[in-house]
């Protein structure tokens, strides 16, 4: 080892050989120190925790209960992905409802006997029709109405009442036996059209509309009576065309 070395370990000897080290300063010291970082330590763990609690609580209050089944769907609202298509009916667009179909009531409950030759009127826009005779025939039921009554003096009947007849093919099947016609209306109305026919010297002539699942009659004669009356005109006072009016009128279905 160089003197130099020599000497200067030498010297730092000589300087420690007075030093008595405080044992227990030190101890204490190092003790205060490791305390200080375990505080330390706990302090950075439990605010990370409570920032983690934090994070999770904000999700809870966003995300719904997934598989909670007393959670709904409601506390979020979610905008429809690419792939799901909104539901409900587009704002401004009108929905439109099918008719609702006929019923008894609807069709026949606001209209008592005694309204049936003034609605004729009304429909043909008319003042020939006159109220029943005490000689007429009137049914005045709930599920039926049939009711004569003079037009113009001579007799005319119109009758409604519930028949789900559906196609033309069925109506010529069911009336063949009056040699009519049966055609379908453009809103699918089955309408059958007889005469004139001639019998016991009187002239008679009727539609009949099937709709809605009911049925609307109407016949018109030239004489006073369907039968063994004088004839009082050439024709019927009511033609194939007012006939048809008449029953294809929806006043009977208001």
């Amino acid at each position: 080892m160089p003197t130099d070395d020599t000497g200067v370990t030498e010297l730092l000897r000589r300087a420690s050989d007075g030093l008595t080290p405080d044992v227990d300063r030190l101890v204490s010291g190092g003790i205060t120190r490791g305390r200080s970082r375990q505080r330390r330590a706990r302090i950075g763990t439990t605010v990370a925790s409570l920032a983690v609690i934090g994070v999770i609580g904000t999700l809870a209050a966003v995300v719904p209960h997934l598989g909670d089944p007393d959670s709904t769907s409601s506390e979020v609202a979610t905008e429809p992905t690419a792939t799901e298509a909104p539901t409900g009916t587009p704002t401004g667009t009108p929905t439109v409802e099918p008719p609702a179909p006929a019923t008894t009531e609807r069709a026949l409950g606001r209209f008592g006997a005694a309204a049936v030759p003034g609605t004729v009127d009304e429909v043909l826009g008319t003042a020939l029709a006159a109220p029943s005779r005490p000689t007429d025939t009137v049914v005045d039921d709930v599920d039926e109405k049939v009711v004569y009554f003079p037009y113009d003096g001579m007799e005319t009947a119109v009758g409604m009442e519930p028949n789900q007849l559906l196609t033309v093919a069925r109506c010529e099947e069911v009336n063949a036996g009056l040699g009519g016609s049966c055609v379908e209306l453009d809103d699918g109305t089955v309408q059958l059209s007889w005469g004139p026919t001639l019998a016991d010297g009187v002239t008679c002539q009727g539609v009949s509309a099937y709709r809605y699942g009911f049925v609307v009659w109407a016949n018109s004669c030239n004489a006073a009576s369907s039968k063994d009356s004088p004839p009082l005109a050439d024709r019927p006072p009511l033609s194939l065309q007012q006939l048809t009016a008449i029953t294809t009128s929806e006043v009977w279905f208001e």
